[in-house]
Parts: C-alpha cells; sequence; structure tokens
C-alpha cells in the first residue's frame, strides 16, 4: 500500500485524463493491483492546463473494513457542454501520468461525482479557468491500469 500511495504521489504532473460515464463502462475491478477496465466507448478527454492537475488517494480504517478516497482536482480551459449532465451520474477517469502509466480513479460500484466552477487564477499569467473537482470513497485503492 504505502509503495503505491508513493508511487501516485510522484506522478509528476497529468499528461491526460479521459472520464468514462459510469452507464458506459462494462466493468472495473481490480485482481493482484491491476485495474481491468473495459467500456465500448474511447472516453471523454479533457481539455487540461498543463500539468496542474492533482491526483490523491488517502485510506481510512473503520470498523467496518478500509475505506480509499480517489480525488481528482483539474484545471480545464473550458467547461464542456456535457459536463453538467454526467457529473449527475458519475465517472471512472483514466489519469495518464507523465511517466506514462495510467492510473484508474473511482469505480463502476463506487464512482466519481463532483463539481466544475469557474476559477480566477492568483496571478495574470494564471488567467481564468474552470476547476474541476472528482471524488470518491471506494473498497480499493487507486491501482494502475492493467495492459
Amino acid at each position: 500500500m504505502i509503495n503505491k500511495m508513493n508511487e501516485l504521489n510522484r506522478m509528476g504532473g497529468i499528461v491526460s485524463v479521459c472520464l468514462y460515464p459510469i452507464s458506459e463502462v462494462k466493468y472495473c475491478f481490480v485482481q493482484n493491483g491491476k485495474v481491468y477496465f473495459n467500456s465500448e466507448w474511447s472516453g471523454l478527454v479533457l481539455p487540461l492546463l498543463s500539468f496542474r492537475g492533482t491526483p490523491n488517494s488517502d485510506n481510512d480504517e473503520k470498523p467496518s473494513g478500509v475505506v480509499y478516497s480517489h480525488s481528482l482536482s483539474l484545471p480545464i480551459r473550458y467547461k464542456p457542454s456535457w459536463i453538467d449532465l454526467y457529473l449527475r451520474h458519475g465517472f471512472v477517469a483514466v489519469v495518464t501520468s507523465s511517466t506514462g502509466v495510467r492510473w484508474v480513479f473511482g469505480t463502476k460500484r463506487y464512482p466519481l461525482f463532483g463539481h466544475c466552477k469557474p476559477h480566477i487564477g492568483t496571478t495574470p499569467s494564471d488567467g481564468e479557468y474552470y476547476l474541476l473537482s472528482l471524488s470518491a470513497e471506494c473498497d480499493t485503492e487507486v491501482s494502475p491500469l492493467a495492459d
């Protein structure tokens, strides 16, 4: 668990994010530390701003077992017209890091939900953008996608 979390925390920036509406996910499960995922869709690619996205994963031990929190905070250039509709139904996100590893956030059983709000940067070079925040509480940790 610790090694995988250290790996995730050293992702080195997000290159791309594909969102898969939960209704389009055929299956998504973890076996031997890898995620097996299938969707008939090619995914909805987000218009990211550089490498400033923030992935996070944490765990909390409870009497009923371990709960894993998956979260993404992603600055995007504009708000896609489809985003509000799908935010109500949930997503599974496949995040590609700068090292080429594809990580899966959320599951079919525990999809990501969130919101997309306008954000004004703190410096003139930041400009204005939208901040997409997604999170889920899952029964598995964030894991790399199986090849």
